[in-house]
């Protein structure tokens, strides 16, 4: 999105104050639990846990409302609002490339062929969304379901025989989606996949066959396209570095 619009690009003093909001921001949000978890010894059977009683904050109203408020907005900001803003920003560059515009693309070929690879891969872009958003709500929906509203509207089943198995499982297919995003790129770019089958060509089962979207080869059917959009390309002289746009293409 930075990228995309140069007005929201972040500049040092832009991303002080976003990291100082975030922080102030999370702090505020972590600070009631901070102030209703407290430690419970149980002597008869000696275990020690950690309890959350809202009761401490009834100054703030009916506790029970406080609680139900508090874990539904919670929620919404770690679960709802975070696939939200996936799914559109993925949209919002999608159409960017899709309608944006090179100059001259109507009286050279290569620029028409720029153009023609970026609606490629928007093409590419809309599966890989699909799927990212599709693994990010199933892995995080059990335990954000779990945790943020089937505790918090029915205690009763912290008491269910099989409560640490249903957490367990909830939190570990969470922690999952930490892992899943490099097979998705693995599985969706050929290049990318190209590439891991290249560093690891010398395992028994990959199958290598050759660098073929990753090596330029002149004079095949095979070629790869190479076009640079943007090439930094310092210049002496004067003391100053001219940045040039250049689009070149091969084969």
């Amino acid at each position: 999105m930075f990228v995309m619009s140069p007005w929201l690009r972040l500049t040092r003093t832009r991303a002080f104050y976003m990291i100082l909001v975030t922080w102030i921001f999370s702090l505020g949000m972590a600070l009631p639990l901070f102030y209703v978890n407290h430690i419970e010894t149980y002597e008869t059977v000696d275990t020690v846990t950690c309890q959350e009683d809202w009761s401490m904050l009834n100054f703030l109203g009916d506790e029970t409302k406080i609680m139900h408020t508090y874990s539904s907005v919670v929620f919404a900001l770690q679960y709802i609002l975070p696939l939200f803003v996936l799914i559109i920003t993925y949209t919002f560059i999608g159409v960017r490339m899709w309608n944006s515009k090179v100059p001259g693309a109507d009286r050279t070929s290569s620029t028409r062929c720029v153009i023609q690879g970026r609606h490629e891969s928007v093409k590419k872009l809309i599966p890989m969304v699909l799927l990212v958003s599709a693994l990010y709500a199933g892995c995080w929906a059990p335990q954000n379901l779990l945790m943020n509203i089937w505790i918090t509207y029915d205690p009763s089943i912290t008491s269910h025989p099989y409560i640490l198995y249903i957490w367990w499982t909830s939190h570990t297919l969470a922690m999952f989606h930490s892992i899943v995003n490099p097979f998705i790129y693995y599985s969706q770019n050929r290049r990318i996949h190209e590439g891991v089958n290249y560093i690891l060509r010398f395992l028994p089962c990959v199958n290598f066959t050759g660098l073929h979207l990753l090596e330029d080869k002149k004079g095949g059917t095979r070629a790869v396209r190479i076009v640079n959009m943007v090439a930094y390309l310092p210049i002496s002289g004067n003391g100053k570095e001219t940045v040039h746009s250049t689009v070149s293409l091969s084969g």
